[in-house]
C-alpha cells in the first residue's frame, strides 16, 4: 500500500505542479494584458489630446482664413465704390456735355432761322 501511497502523491504532486505552472501562466498573461491595457490608456490620452490640439488648430486657422477673406472682401467693395464714383462723374459729364451740345444746337438753330 506505500508503494501505491507513494505513487498517489506523486500524480499529485504532478498536478498540483502543473496547475501551479497554469496559474503562473495565467498571472503572467494578466499582467501583460494590464501592462497593454495601461499603454493604450496611454495612447488613448495622447490621441485625445492630439485631437484637441488639431481641432484648436483648425478653428485658429478657420478663423484667419476668414479674415483674410473679409479684408479681400472688403478690398473689392472699396475699389468698386471707386469705379462707381469714377462713373457717376462720367455721367456727370456726359450730361454736361449733352446740355452744352443741345444750347450749341438750339442757337444754332436760332442763327439759322434770323439768317
Amino acid at each position: 500500500m506505500s508503494e501505491q501511497w507513494r505513487q498517489e502523491i506523486k500524480e499529485e504532486k504532478t498536478k498540483a505542479d502543473q496547475l501551479e505552472k497554469k496559474f503562473q501562466d495565467a498571472r503572467a498573461r494578466e499582467s501583460a494584458l494590464e501592462k497593454n491595457l495601461l499603454e493604450c490608456r496611454n495612447e488613448e490620452a495622447r490621441l485625445k489630446a492630439r485631437v484637441a490640439e488639431l481641432e484648436k488648430s483648425l478653428h485658429l486657422y478657420c478663423r484667419r482664413n476668414f479674415m483674410i477673406e473679409l479684408r479681400a472682401s472688403l478690398s473689392k467693395i472699396e475699389k468698386l465704390k471707386g469705379k462707381i464714383e469714377e462713373l457717376e462723374d462720367a455721367l456727370q459729364n456726359s450730361k454736361l456735355q449733352v446740355e452744352l451740345l443741345e444750347r450749341c444746337n438750339e442757337q444754332c438753330q436760332e442763327q439759322l432761322h434770323h439768317s
